[in-house]
């Protein structure tokens, strides 16, 4: 076969097992077109507010609001929950463990789900 001979409409769709692909590919039971994305979402408390609350928009939209959303922050005295989750975005509360300093961070957070 000729270099560069081989296009991808030359390959039929779901043909290719994962062992055959050069990357580690995000994958679910049921199939579909799963999407994977990540990233780094600033917080900071201004006073002396209990919780606060932080979206978390995609780069992306998920086909619905059934993807899994993992959050941590990384400060010690606060916590982070999934409050709301649209397509198109989510909401994290973080909320303070003890009444210190106001605290501030970051949110690092990942969701997996089905690709609209």
């Amino acid at each position: 076969i000729a270099a560069d001979a081989i296009a991808d409409h030359h390959v039929r769709d779901y043909s290719l097992p994962a062992s055959k692909l050069a990357f580690n590919p995000v994958m679910a039971p049921e199939g579909g077109s799963v999407m994977q994305q990540f990233g780094l979402a600033p917080f900071a408390f201004a006073g002396t507010e209990e919780r606060i609350d932080v979206a978390l928009p995609f780069d992306e939209t998920y086909a619905d609001d059934q993807y899994a959303l993992a959050v941590t922050a990384d400060h010690p005295d606060v916590i982070a929950t999934i409050r709301e989750k649209h397509p198109e975005y989510a909401v994290v509360t973080v909320s303070r463990l003890r009444i210190s300093p106001a605290p501030s961070g970051m949110l690092n957070w990942v969701a997996i789900g089905f690709r609209a």
